[in-house]
């Protein structure tokens, strides 16, 4: 079953360990002000030992947050053929998709924009 995604004729590449940066921060800030949130609001109406027991279930999810947002960018990769992009994905349940040519154009210009690997959805028939 392994060789069904992971072709012999193609060489990986991994994603940017930038998305994993960019889904830790995320999480960082959308843990932050949840245990903020939660702090004051019970804190202020049932009692502060419970705002900050909130606090510390928002940060223990942070951290596995951080664990499996670090798994899941390691398990993405994609590969170019002539005439077709593979992007292949999961831990548990690979998924591969192939994406024929005909619909996909890269440009390489925006590589540098971006600083990451970066496929910008364009069709053949308006390419410059």
């Amino acid at each position: 079953m392994d060789d069904l995604f992971a072709p012999s004729d193609v060489s990986w590449t991994p994603v940017s360990p930038k998305l994993a940066a960019v889904r830790r921060l995320n999480a960082g800030i959308t843990a932050g002000l949840a245990g903020i949130v939660l702090l004051i609001v019970l804190g202020m109406t049932v009692g502060w030992v419970y705002g900050v027991l909130a606090l510390l279930v928002a940060a223990a999810g942070f951290v596995w947050a951080w664990v499996l947002i670090g798994r899941n960018q390691r398990s993405w990769k994609y590969a170019e053929r002539e005439d077709e992009l593979l992007v292949s994905h999961g831990i548990m349940f690979r998924e591969l998709v192939v994406v024929a040519a005909v619909g996909i154009a890269v440009s390489q210009s925006n590589d540098a924009q971006c600083g990451a690997a970066c496929l910008p959805p364009t069709t053949t028939g308006t390419n410059p």
